[in-house]
């Protein structure tokens, strides 16, 4: 039986704030810091994708979306704990049957302080109607 896909967005909280503090204090070897930290953040969730099925759908930046078989969720905290470290920033990452709902799910996640993994529920849709 084929495996349900999922997706994910994700996205660094406070690297936006980082770079604008480094730029303001004119220090290119910050800029420098964040992009190596961007890349081998974004090599960990690339190897898990990979190992697990997954595959990327866009990089850009700290922006990353990705899918995944549903089953190989349960490790997907493991690795974002060690994308937050590579990345020396929280992350926040969003979970849904399509791309639609991860993306409200890692709005939520943000809403609520960000770094955390946000699965969409139907409660998020409800949240926003108010």
């Amino acid at each position: 039986m084929a495996s349900t896909l999922v997706y994910g967005y994700m996205t660094a909280d406070k690297l936006a704030q980082k770079m604008e503090r480094a730029v303001q204090r004119s220090r290119p070897e910050d800029l420098i810091k964040m992009k190596e930290d961007i890349a081998r953040g974004i090599r960990i969730l690339e190897s898990w994708l990979e190992a697990h099925g997954g595959r990327t759908l866009l990089s850009h930046g700290d922006e990353y979306y990705f899918e995944i078989p549903g089953e190989s969720l349960e490790s997907l905290g493991v690795v974002h704990t060690q994308v937050q470290d590579a990345f020396d920033d929280s992350t926040t990452i969003g979970i849904g049957l399509d791309l639609r709902e991860a993306g409200k799910a890692l709005e939520a996640g943000t809403k609520q302080g960000g770094g955390r993994i946000v699965f969409f529920a139907p409660e998020i849709d409800r949240s926003e109607e108010r």
